[in-house]
């Protein structure tokens, strides 16, 4: 069991590596969701990518291993899940990028404990790198489903990090 979380801890650790070197950059968010929709086994789960194709944000290129591992977690902890959908939504003068799904969703008093390193029952450092990752380009997280009803992650894009492109 040690040997499998510590092997499973090197390999997420070699997906990081370049994690803050290659410098941010104008991402095609939608296009990064489906090359991060391919890298997940996703079985009888269905992924709807529903983020308008003009839409970029000022993120850091490693923002798809953001995208599949929110993919990863949803099925993996998900229990029930069948889909997962990501949307866009303007919320005054920033963007929300939304993550949801149909699972069992996260319990209030775990809401943000699942981000703090090492919390969680696989390495415990996936949402804690996700967090880190989008606030280099100041992006934040936050999960914001109702228990029962599915998981439901809000990355809010303040409005210098998106853009639509023509």
């Amino acid at each position: 069991d040690a040997g499998e979380r510590i092997e499973s801890i090197i390999g997420f650790t070699r997906e990081y590596q370049n994690f803050g070197i290659d410098s941010s950059d104008w991402i095609p968010v939608g296009r990064a969701i489906d090359s991060a929709r391919y890298e997940v086994s996703c079985g009888d789960v269905t992924v709807e990518n529903r983020v308008d194709e003009d839409i970029e944000i000022y993120a850091d290129p490693i923002i798809r291993k953001v995208f599949s591992t929110l993919i990863e977690n949803a099925i993996r902890h998900g229990d029930t899940i069948t889909r997962i959908v990501f949307s866009t939504k303007k919320k005054g003068n920033q963007l929300l990028l939304v993550c949801e799904d149909d699972g069992t969703g996260v319990a209030d008093e775990f809401k943000e404990r699942i981000f703090e390193h090492g919390f969680g029952n696989h390495t415990g450092l996936g949402l804690f790198f996700i967090r880190e990752i989008l606030a280099i380009t100041s992006l934040t997280i936050h999960e914001c489903g109702e228990m029962g009803k599915g998981a439901r992650f809000e990355i809010r894009i303040p409005a210098d990090a998106f853009r639509r492109i023509p």
